[in-house]
């Protein structure tokens, strides 16, 4: 189904859209999540400004996917107010299912002890559904976990990122703090590993105790992207962590990062 937003309003339950038109994207993503197929959220014209999160993370669990397409980044954000988490995807790998997330900024995330501090895409059990992230900012966000970390995303799932900056994100006790996608030490025989995939992107400015940018992995491929400007508090991944892990770097800088 396909629905449209027409408010940066926010409410506390998710309320009924009509013939496709929700007042907020808490009520598209209520009617996207009980539906078993395909889904696609989208704004209306010329709908810009901030969505500010007053009652927790916007949940993600239909098992048929959903894409979210926003006007752009610089047009419309998405914020967890310092208070919590934006996206907590919980829906399980599928065969031909997927989460996408575009052209929004996702900033302000606080996770306190649970990873992904503006992002989180790990279910209950198993491997999480696959997501992709295009055309987005990540930025200024947080979690204090000190096992999975991912100060701007942590995920249990494959995940790709194109044409997107990350940056001012933090796991000040944990694993990467831009982005930690967790290995899997049982693949799922379909889904394989979760791979992290980075195309055409600004990984800049984050900080975490290992992987001040990005951290682990099943295979990391980073093709035309800058990794710059991160930290590692400990001693290993100033920009990169991904250790026994296969790792590909191409026409990429990574540069001007630090670990203690």
């Amino acid at each position: 189904a396909n629905y449209t937003v027409t408010t940066t309003n926010d409410d506390p339950a998710g309320g009924t859209c009509t013939a496709g038109s929700c007042a907020t994207l808490r009520d598209a993503l209520t009617a996207a999540n009980a539906d078993t197929t395909a889904d696609t959220i989208t704004f209306a014209s010329g709908l810009s400004g901030t969505i500010t999160l007053s009652h927790g993370a916007l949940p993600v669990s239909g098992i048929g996917g959903v894409t979210i397409t926003g006007p752009g980044a610089g047009d419309l954000t998405i914020s967890g107010n310092n208070a919590s988490q934006v996206f907590h995807i919980t829906a399980p790998y599928a065969d031909n299912a997927s989460v996408a997330i575009d052209d929004l900024t996702i900033t302000d995330g606080a996770s306190g002890a649970n990873p992904g501090g503006a992002i989180e895409d790990s279910p209950s059990s198993g491997q999480g559904i696959s997501l992709s992230l295009t055309g987005d900012t990540i930025s200024d966000s947080s979690t204090t976990s000190s096992d999975d970390g991912g100060g701007g995303l942590y995920a249990y799932a494959s995940v790709t990122i194109a044409d997107s900056t990350i940056t001012g994100n933090t796991a000040a006790d944990a694993l990467g703090g831009g982005v930690h996608v967790k290995y899997a030490e049982n693949p799922d025989a379909t889904n394989g590993g979760n791979d992290l995939t980075i195309t055409s992107s600004q990984i800049t400015n984050n900080t975490a105790e290992f992987g001040g940018g990005v951290a682990e992995g099943q295979t990391v491929s980073i093709t035309g992207s800058q990794i710059t400007g991160n930290t590692a508090t400990e001693e290993f991944g100033g920009g990169i962590f991904a250790l026994d892990r296969s790792l590909s770097l191409t026409d990429s800088s990574v540069s001007g990062n630090t670990s203690e």
